[in-house]
């Protein structure tokens, strides 16, 4: 895996070069973006889905963002993008999660099918029995 992690983000310095460029990327709006970075977290109380608008809203971001990032120059990128839910249905709602560790606790662990279609559980709790998160669970996938 890089060493700038699975999600996408800029250092401090380099988020600091990107708003000279795009001041409105600190603009409040309907979505809550993760520090530095163009991912982003679902509002409670909506239908839980991003919209097309705030997908492409998700997706100029990033594209504000991506030449600031000094470990990605020179790279060329391909964005895959899927927002279908016809076959995404899961028995588990994802207002059972929060975004962060430590936050909604009712979903003690989650069964899935691998590549190798074989079940596989992912633990949602960290060694300290707090919840991990969305960020995390997503980072285990």
């Amino acid at each position: 895996m890089h060493p700038s992690g699975p999600f996408f983000s800029l250092t401090e310095k380099e988020y600091s070069e990107a708003l000279k460029t795009y001041p409105n990327l600190n603009d409040d709006c309907d979505i809550n973006y993760e520090n530095n970075s163009a991912s982003a977290a679902i509002a409670l109380g909506g239908d839980n889905y991003f919209n097309n608008q705030s997908i492409l809203n998700q997706f100029k971001r990033l594209f504000q963002l991506l030449p600031f990032k000094k470990e990605y120059k020179n790279h060329n990128f391909l964005c895959l993008v899927d927002n279908s839910r016809t076959y995404t249905a899961a028995e588990i709602h994802l207002n059972a999660f929060g975004m962060r560790s430590g936050t909604r606790r009712s979903v003690d662990k989650i069964d899935y099918i691998d590549e190798y279609s074989k079940k596989q559980t992912i633990g949602c709790y960290d060694d300290d029995g707090y919840s991990k998160g969305l960020l995390a669970i997503a980072n285990e996938l």
